[in-house]
């Protein structure tokens, strides 16, 4: 995998020095040597996330410092894929950077393809997270487990951030925002006690600001995201 991440690098470079009538051809090139590299991550054959293989891999130092270099440099449908099954196994991963603390690099790739993402993939993406949490039982004490890792609280914070900005300036339908409006329901409740408890940053101040500004949304199914 490694390998890959290194020949990655040496494309992206040279995309910015080529001239541009070369750019198309390596290009080609980063993509092909993109799709080798995520199927590393894949069960054979099948194109499907390997998920025991993905906590394997940031289960490690050398793991989590590679997927932060690389995971941007995927095609965004395997970046996305990616993140799906990572949150979908977020109480694992941070149990498991305990002891290395190394999961913060990850904040600022991960942060990029939430903020990429439609009202319906942050949806998809937030349900993965509270499905792979509630596997544990008491979605508060999980929750706070996320929530005191600084990449768990900058994922929630990203999600929760960028479903707003996509009802609040239209680029979701009712229904859409409907959906969205019963995920934060559920977990509003255990989010707000936590967020009063765990250590003030920038991530933190930011989430609580959405969820205060939006709490009218527990008292009336029928309102709009963003205080609308």
């Amino acid at each position: 995998m490694y390998d890959y991440v290194l020949e990655l690098e040496d494309l992206e470079r040279m995309l910015l020095i080529v001239p541009a009538e070369e750019r198309s051809k390596i290009s080609d090139a980063k993509y092909e040597v993109a799709d080798r590299m995520f199927s590393c991550f894949c069960i054979l054959d099948s194109g499907s996330i390997n998920e025991e293989l993905l906590v394997y891999v940031l289960g490690t130092r050398k793991g989590k410092a590679m997927l932060s270099r690389c995971i941007t440099q995927l095609r965004c449908e395997h970046s996305r894929a990616i993140l799906y099954h990572l949150l979908g196994n977020m109480a694992t991963i941070v149990a498991h950077d305990r002891q290395h603390q190394l999961l913060r690099l990850l904040c600022a790739p991960l942060g990029s393809i939430v903020h990429s993402g439609n009202i319906t993939m942050v949806t998809i993406w937030m349900k993965s997270l509270l499905d792979g949490l509630s596997y544990y039982g008491d979605l508060s004490e999980s929750l706070a487990t996320i929530l005191n890792d600084r990449l768990g609280m900058s994922l929630v914070s990203d999600i929760v951030q960028r479903a707003e900005h996509l009802c609040t300036m239209n680029n979701a339908t009712l229904d859409l925002q409907t959906e969205w409006i019963k995920i934060l329901q559920q977990i509003y409740p255990h989010l707000m006690p936590l967020l009063r408890k765990i250590p003030q940053s920038k991530d933190t101040m930011i989430l609580s600001d959405v969820l205060a500004k939006n709490s009218r949304l527990l008292r009336s199914p029928l309102a709009t995201f963003g205080g609308k």
